[in-house]
This record gives C-alpha cells, structure tokens and sequence, in this order.
C-alpha cells in the first residue's frame, strides 16, 4: 500500500513538473516573441526617424542658405543707407529684401516617440537621452523661429508704410534715395529686420545641427544591430 502511495506521489510530482516546465517554456516563448516584436517596433521608429530627420536637415539647410543671401543684401542696403556707396533707387529696392522663407520640420515620429511611453522601445540608454534632448531643441528652436517671423512680419509692414510714404513725398529716385537716407524709421526697420534675420538664423542653424547629430548617433545605432 505505502508503495502505490509513493507512485502515485512520484507520478503527481512529475506531472507538476511538466506542467511547470510547460508553463516556464510558455512564458519564456512568449517573453522572447514580446522582445523581439518590440526590437522590430523600434528599429522601425529609428528608420523612419532618420528618413524623416534628412528631410528636415535639407529643409533647415535651404533657409539657411536663403536667409543667409537675406542678411547680406540688408548689409549692402544699410551700406548705402548709411551713405558710404551710392547705387540706383532700383538697386536698393532688390537690396531690401524682406521676405523670410519658410522651412519644413517633419519630425512628427520623433515626438511621437519621445512624447509616449514608446521611446522605452530604444534601448540604448545614450540614444534616448539623445532622442530626448534633440526633440526638446527642435521644440524650443521652432517656437523662437515662429516667434522671429511674427516679430518681422510686424517690422515689415512698418518698413512698407514707411517707404510708401517716402515714394508718395518724392517724384525723383535721387530724391527718393536722399529722402530714405533722412529717414531713422526706414533706416531702423531695415536693421531691426537684419537682426532678426540674424535671430533666426540662430534657431535654424542649431535645429540643422540637433538633427545631425541625431542622424548620426541613430545610425551608429542601426548600423550596431
């Protein structure tokens, strides 16, 4: 009797073994299924991150390039404004140029990973410091940029009253040179304008350079894997 006891334990025992190991194996197939979906996950947020930041560089590149042209025309003009060279009124006109380019950030996968729980995805602790910390330098350069615009579009208008004004007092473009030379409220908008553009040119070049980084350090990444 005290034999078919201890089969009968034995055979209890191995049964919970199995079902144990079973539901351990279960669990680790299901750990391991869970792990790899998510390295896919992120692999897939680090690739279309990185399509999406060359795009945003290219486009930062170009306005810089544009408002760079901007702030050096604003210089000639003020050189002749300041009455150190002469040209024709035509001249100066193309000189003052006062239009500010846009530029596109097309960075809406990356907040959308650093602004959800999913940026716990990136395992590399540096890279989702760098995510992080490049995501809030995009945000803050994108506010003072549009902050800039709306402060020159203000000036702008100013600057246009002001020379319309100039152009209805003078018949003649040698009058009309003089009289935006007498002007401090033309001569001032014109270097308020340049300082922006200065400003923004600030904002741009440190988003292009957030977004460098970023691109580098996502591909070391990738390039790891």
């Amino acid at each position: 009797m005290t034999t078919d006891r201890r089969a009968k334990a034995s055979f209890l025992l191995a049964e919970l073994i199995v079902v144990l190991l079973g539901v351990l194996i279960a669990l680790g197939v299901d750990s391991w299924w869970q792990g790899r979906a998510e390295r896919g996950r992120e692999l897939a947020y680090l690739r279309s991150i990185n399509a999406d930041l060359a795009v945003t560089v290219e486009s930062l590149q170009s306005a810089i390039e544009s408002d760079s042209a901007i702030f050096n025309r604003l210089d000639s003009a003020l050189v002749v404004l300041w009455g150190q060279e002469d040209v024709a009124v035509q001249e100066l006109s193309r000189l003052v140029a006062i239009v500010l380019p846009p530029f596109k950030l097309n960075i809406g996968t990356l907040n959308a990973l650093v602004g959800t729980g999913d940026i716990g995805l990136v395992q590399s602790e540096p890279l989702r410091s760098q995510l992080i910390a490049g995501a809030a330098r995009f945000s803050e350069g994108y506010d003072g940029t549009q902050s800039v615009l709306s402060r020159a579009a203000d000036n702008a208008r100013g600057l246009i009253i002001e020379l319309t004004r100039l152009q209805l007092e003078s018949e003649r473009p040698e009058v009309l040179l003089a009289s935006m030379r007498r002007s401090p409220v033309f001569i001032g908008s014109v270097s308020l304008h340049q300082n922006y553009i200065r400003n923004q040119l600030i904002y741009l070049r440190d988003m292009r350079e957030a977004g460098d980084e970023l691109i580098d350090a996502i591909q070391q990444e990738l390039d790891r894997r």
